[in-house]
């Protein structure tokens, strides 16, 4: 198990793996930022049912300008091998009776966002990044929204529900049950923690 510390000094042990579940554009990378806060190692990893993408996280200009160079065919059952202890990876994944029992043994952390905000926020990325997303048209962006499927993911057990917003307006209640969901307890600052996975850059940041 990695030895980690908490901010009120003591030194705990985790065995604990978790996977971020979100809608996308629902703020995925935020929800990254805030478990770096919480001394949880990123894999870079972002999971698809098929296949998925390894993002080192020192050079984010470069994977927003060559995404397919970063991305790998491989099932989920074998990509989540590659998530340690200690660790976490994100991804939409659909909710069906066999991921269910496939991530039995995660902790996950189901991130929503309402619709309309999604496709905006989808759109201004569109917007930042001509050439690479020239496909993100609004009617695409709706169809796509609407017919995500991670709603099935709010009635399992082992599954703790944020949202977007949660986190955006600092809803300091909702982040310290996550860190109990997490942790059992409350480690850390949760009001430091949400201000600096808010400052920080992240992968699909939009303005």
């Amino acid at each position: 198990m990695v030895r980690c510390r908490g901010y009120d000094g003591q030194n705990m042990e985790r065995n604990l793996k978790v996977l971020v579940i979100s809608q996308p554009k629902s703020g995925t990378y935020l929800c990254a930022n805030l478990l770096k806060e919480f001394d949880l190692n990123f894999t870079g990893l972002h999971l698809s049912q098929r296949k998925y993408e390894q993002y080192p996280q020192d050079n984010l200009q470069d994977v927003r300008n060559n995404l397919s160079d970063y991305r790998h065919k491989e099932d989920l059952n074998e990509s989540i091998k590659m998530i340690s202890n200690n660790s976490f990876a994100v991804g939409h994944i659909g909710y069906s009776d066999s991921n269910t029992k496939l991530l039995s043994n995660f902790k996950k952390i189901l991130v929503t966002r309402p619709t309309k905000e999604r496709i905006e926020s989808g759109m201004r990325w569109a917007v930042m990044h001509q050439g690479k997303a020239t496909n993100w048209t609004k009617e695409k962006l709706e169809q796509r929204y609407n017919d995500d499927d991670h709603e099935g993911w709010l009635n399992e057990n082992n599954v703790f529900h944020i949202t977007f917003n949660d986190m955006k307006n600092k809803n300091i209640s909702r982040i310290n049950q996550l860190q109990e969901f997490l942790f059992g307890s409350k480690m850390y600052d949760s009001n430091i923690s949400i201000d600096n996975a808010l400052n920080k850059d992240s992968l699909t940041k939009a303005v």
